[in-house]
């Protein structure tokens, strides 16, 4: 039997993923069609498909920490700036000795797992220290292929699943501890909904509610017509103009979107979502009619599933997380490739967040 499927013996959900183009395609799942089914990395027929493609040879891994019951804190050394990655060794060595999973990720960073049947999250101060809970690490032994060079993630110590729990108290502390003596402040979050966030993170802005109730009563009451006349008061008309063709029955037409070497559709809707949705907590629209409201946003040239996914991680973003995020990808160039500008200033996400603190 295989390490993969001794992972999935088990109980662990391990999927294949690219293993080769750029370093970001190289992470991204691999995707099947069964028996004229879409099979993603989230559906159990991916495990059997697992299985058969360690067997031909494969050797690029994905772990999805909530459907195996774990939690992972991502160190990405590339964001690090003047952080003494030797350091490392010291929160490697303090977490081996907890029972924890450690592994080095191919650029150098850090995967530390541990076993967790609850929501939980990861509170820093340093936005290069991340967590996954619904999400996926690569995992050891992967072996990326990337423009002629093999990348490698390597197991440093433990096993999969791991004996460590953050759902115990003491774990918890010792590894807030940890990080504070290598001088990064995390805290560790059970229960609710998922958060993430840093200290220098400002709140998730939201206007001042007699002025959202004025925009929502203008617009009829409809939270796209509302979010549609947002995004033209703040000059972000391209938005509005895509908005008020939904409300007349049309679709959103984007345009591929090159984000981090991954040439996607799927990107850019869900950067379009993200923003309305992002519009729409500002206007403080409740959870389950923000979901409502993005229903009705229809894409050309668009199969269901994604769109459907888009939707739900759109919302997610928007209103499970505590704090305002702004991506780092750069929203003015990904927006006007979108073919949903213009927009005044260089992120659509400063924009609003603006509008926030003005009085129209």
């Amino acid at each position: 039997m295989g390490y993969i499927e001794e992972l999935i013996e088990k109980g662990l959900w391990v999927f294949p993923v690219r293993g080769s183009g750029s370093y970001e395609e190289a992470k991204a799942p691999l995707s099947f069609k069964r028996d004229g089914k879409e099979v993603t990395w989230k559906s159990k027929e991916i495990l059997g498909i697992a299985v058969e493609y360690e067997k031909a040879g494969h050797r690029a891994w994905g772990l999805w920490l909530k459907g195996s019951n774990l939690f992972g804190i991502d160190i990405d050394v590339r964001k690090a700036g003047n952080f003494d990655t030797a350091k490392l060794e010291y929160i490697d060595s303090e977490l081996c000795s907890v029972g924890a999973y450690v592994e080095e990720t191919a650029s150098g960073g850090r995967h530390y797992i541990f076993r967790c049947s609850l929501n939980a999250a990861l509170i820093s101060d340093a936005p290069w220290v991340e967590y996954k809970y619904d999400g996926y690490f690569v995992i050891y032994p992967t072996i990326f292929s990337v423009s002629g060079r093999e990348y490698r993630y390597v197991r440093i110590c433990g096993e999969l699943p791991p004996e460590a729990s953050i759902e115990e108290r003491d774990v918890r502390k010792r590894v807030e501890d940890v990080f504070r003596a290598a001088g990064i402040s995390v805290r560790i979050v059970l229960g609710g909904a998922q958060v993430h966030s840093t200290r220098s993170a400002p709140q998730f802005p939201q206007l001042p509610r007699l002025e959202a109730k004025k925009i929502l009563e203008k617009s009829g009451g409809d939270p796209l017509a509302a979010a549609a006349e947002l995004f033209s008061k703040v000059g972000c008309h391209g938005m509005a103009t895509a908005l008020r063709r939904v409300l007349s029955g049309e679709r959103v037409r984007v345009k591929k979107v090159m984000v981090d070497s991954m040439r996607i559709e799927r990107t850019s809707r869900f950067l379009f979502l993200h923003l309305v949705a992002c519009a729409l907590r500002m206007l403080w629209i409740d959870e389950g009619q923000a979901r409502e409201a993005l229903e009705r946003i229809e894409f050309i040239d668009s199969d269901e599933d994604p769109v459907k996914d888009s939707r739900k991680n759109a919302i997610d973003n928007a209103y499970r997380y505590s704090t305002y995020r702004i991506m780092a990808s750069g929203m003015c160039r990904i927006c006007s490739a979108a073919g949903i500008e213009p927009c005044p200033i260089k992120d659509p996400y400063l924009l609003l967040s603006s509008a926030a603190r003005k009085k129209f």
